[in-house]
C-alpha cells in the first residue's frame, strides 16, 4: 500500500489517482479534427485539450466528465470564388440540410459547373446529396479554393472545373436509385476552408436534379 502511494505522488503531475492509489490517467481520449475534448472544473470553468485523431477517424467518444466539443473556427476567404463566379450560390454551414432545384446542361465530359459553395467551420458532418431526387445519372464534386486557377468557361454557369482536380467527389451511391450520387464526409475529416460544389453527369447525361447540402 505504502509503495502504491508512492507511486501515484509521483505520476500526480500528469495523472490522477484512485482511492486505492492506482494511477488513472487525466488524459482525454481523442476526438475529431476540429474538436476538443472537454470538461467542467471547479467555478465551472472548462478546460479543453487539442485532441486530433490519427489518420482522420473522426470522433471518439470521451469518458465522463469529458465530452468532445466542437470549436468552430472562422474560414480563410476565398475572393476569388465570389470574384471569378459571382453566380455560385453560398450555402450557410449551420447544420441545416438545404435543397436547391436546378439542371445540367453537358458541356464536357467530367466538367462539373460551379453552383454552390461552403465556409466550413469545421463542424458538422458534410453531406451532399442528389440520391433519389434526379432524373438523369448524376455526380458530384467538391473543389478546394486552388482549383479555381483551373476553371473553364461554357454552359449555364461562369465557372466550371474538370473533375481531377476535385478533393471529393461521387458517381453514384450503391444506396441511391437511379444512379443518384452522394458525398459524405464526416466531421473532422475536412480542413475548415472554403468549397464549391458542382452538380454535373456521368458522361453527356443531363437533366433536372434537386441537391441537398448539410454541413
Amino acid at each position: 500500500m505504502i509503495r502504491s502511494i508512492a507511486l501515484c505522488l509521483v505520476l500526480m503531475a500528469v495523472s490522477l489517482c484512485a482511492v486505492d492509489g492506482a494511477p488513472t490517467t487525466d488524459m482525454p481520449p481523442l476526438c475529431g479534427n476540429n474538436t476538443r475534448c472537454c470538461r467542467i472544473e471547479k467555478n465551472n470553468v472548462t478546460r479543453c485539450k487539442n485532441t486530433p485523431s490519427p489518420n482522420s477517424q473522426g470522433i471518439a467518444p470521451c469518458p465522463k466528465p469529458w465530452s468532445c466539443i466542437c470549436v468552430p473556427e472562422e474560414p480563410l476567404a476565398c475572393p476569388e470564388l465570389t470574384t471569378q463566379c459571382p453566380d455560385v450560390q453560398q450555402v450557410t454551414c449551420d447544420g441545416t440540410a438545404y435543397t436547391f432545384t436546378d439542371s445540367h446542361q453537358f458541356v464536357a465530359v467530367n466538367l462539373a459547373p460551379l453552383r454552390y459553395y461552403i465556409s466550413y467551420t469545421g463542424c458538422n458532418d458534410v453531406i451532399i446529396s442528389t440520391c433519389n431526387t434526379a432524373d438523369y445519372d448524376t455526380k458530384l464534386a467538391l473543389f478546394a479554393c486552388d482549383a479555381l486557377s483551373n476553371t473553364e468557361s461554357g454552359g449555364s454557369q461562369t465557372c466550371n472545373i474538370y473533375q481531377e482536380y476535385s478533393l471529393y467527389y461521387n458517381d453514384y451511391d450503391n444506396r441511391c436509385s437511379g444512379y443518384t450520387s452522394l458525398i459524405q464526409i464526416p466531421e473532422g475529416e475536412l480542413a475548415i476552408g472554403t468549397y464549391a460544389i458542382g452538380v454535373y453527369g456521368y458522361d453527356t447525361r443531363e437533366g433536372t436534379f434537386t441537391v441537398s447540402i448539410t454541413c
